[in-house]
Order: structure tokens, then C-alpha cells, then sequence
């Protein structure tokens, strides 16, 4: 058989002949890429196959999909009724009504107080809605009000310092080193009376709020750090002794 000799086949999808080379004619069974899709597409289909209550013109819908009852926006809108056709893409070059736009109000109200947004009266309301809301009991983080209770007499500026001072300024959770003034000093066991150097601990303004959370990991986690701290720091001094002694 000469090489430039072509054998005829039939797409399967749409019963045209098709001309091709012999190595080719044995993969080949469509005369299109287009007719290998479709043709594939039907079979693994698992839907029904409507008419369009307008132009009647077949349209496949999914099993997930069965509300679509319009092959096109244009059949939705001579009806006159408001239904999904089941396409919620975009088109090319169509741009998207809420681009450009961020939150529930959009730009429009970015950065508006309540009262610009609804008005004196109905701010009022809300504002008294999300403060009940809130309140006391009704907040996830209530601990029956410890945050009102007073510190210790011992717990002031001098004691806040040493403190400071001896983790040498530096957050011992993110081992940061910010500013004097973003460094705050935690109870390890939320015992605002316990004013014991082994019961504090420096915190910066970042992590200080995470021991919030979760306050019994945190309370074993501070404390096991804190032993740690407190044996590393008796072999340093038990050593600068010896080392004294000898000399």
C-alpha cells in the first residue's frame, strides 16, 4: 500500500467520511475535535435533556440543575419571570456588578459612622441591640468580671521594670524586642493578687492577648517555660560562683 493512499472512516458522532492516513485511521474515530467532545460529553452525561418553554430548543440539564427551564437569558426575559438559568459565569469582556466594590455597603459607605449610614434614631437602636448583645454574661470571653478586680498593692511601675529587665526587654513568646511601651507583663496563672517574680512574665502588645484564649495551655506552657528559665539562670549564678571561688 503507497504511504500517500488514505482509508475512509466514519465520525461517530456525526456519520461524516472522513479521509485519513493509515497510522492515523487505526486512533481516529472522529472527524473533529469538536464531534470527539460532544460525542464524549453525552456519554458521561447523568441528566435530562428539556425544551425551552420559549424557543423550544433541547437543553441538557444536570441532575443538580433541574430548576433551568430557559436555553438563554433572552428566552427568561420574554417570559417576564425572574429564574436561574443556571449559568453564573461571567462573559468575556462583561464586567461584574460588584467590582470595585468591598463589605456589605460597598465604597459608598466605607468609613461612615452609624448615624450617617441610618440616622440618629435607628443608630440609637442598634448601638443599644449590639451592646446587649455583649454584655456581661452574653460575651464569649466573660469570666464572671476578673477584668474589674484590682492588682495587687506590690504590682507597680518598678516591679513591671524588673521584670522587663530581667527577660532583657524581649517578648518570651515571639522573642520580639519592640518598644518599652508594646511590652506588657502577664500573670501566668490570672491571679491579678499573685504578684510573685515567678508568676510573671513579659508579653508584647501581639501575643498578650492570645493567653486569653485557651488559659490553661497557656498557664502550662508559661509555667514549664518559667522552671526552665528559673534552672538555666541557678546554673548560671552556681557557675559565675565557682568560677570566683578559684580565682
Amino acid at each position: 500500500m503507497n504511504k500517500k493512499e488514505k482509508i475512509k472512516i466514519i465520525c461517530k458522532h456525526c456519520e461524516k467520511n472522513v479521509f485519513l492516513r493509515p497510522g492515523r485511521a487505526k486512533v481516529q474515530q472522529f472527524c473533529s475535535h469538536k464531534c470527539a467532545l460532544i460525542f464524549n460529553g453525552k456519554q458521561r452525561r447523568t441528566g435530562i435533556i428539556k425544551e425551552c418553554l420559549i424557543c423550544k430548543t433541547e437543553i441538557y440539564v444536570g441532575r443538580f440543575d433541574k430548576i433551568k427551564k430557559f436555553c438563554s437569558r433572552e428566552c427568561v426575559n420574554k417570559s417576564g419571570l425572574s429564574i436561574n438559568t443556571g449559568r453564573t459565569r461571567f462573559k468575556k469582556r462583561q464586567i461584574p456588578w460588584n467590582k470595585g466594590l468591598k463589605g456589605v455597603y460597598g465604597t459608598s459607605m466605607k468609613g461612615k459612622t452609624y448615624e450617617e449610614m441610618h440616622g440618629d434614631k435607628k443608630a440609637k437602636e442598634l448601638k443599644e441591640v449590639i451592646a446587649l448583645r455583649f454584655h456581661k454574661e452574653n460575651h464569649p470571653c466573660w469570666k464572671d468580671g476578673i477584668s474589674y478586680e484590682d492588682y495587687d498593692i506590690n504590682f507597680d511601675f518598678k516591679l513591671k521594670h524588673k521584670i522587663k529587665k530581667r527577660d532583657k526587654y524581649r517578648c518570651q513568646i515571639c522573642n520580639n524586642n519592640p518598644t518599652n511601651i508594646d511590652l506588657h507583663v502577664h500573670h501566668i496563672d490570672y491571679n491579678k493578687k499573685n504578684s510573685n517574680k515567678n508568676n510573671l512574665i513579659t508579653l508584647c502588645n501581639s501575643c498578650h492577648p492570645k493567653t486569653n484564649k485557651n488559659r490553661e495551655y497557656w498557664e502550662w506552657q508559661l509555667k514549664i517555660f518559667m522552671n526552665l528559665h528559673h534552672n538555666a539562670q541557678h546554673i548560671i549564678n552556681w557557675e559565675r560562683e565557682t568560677k570566683g571561688g578559684k580565682n
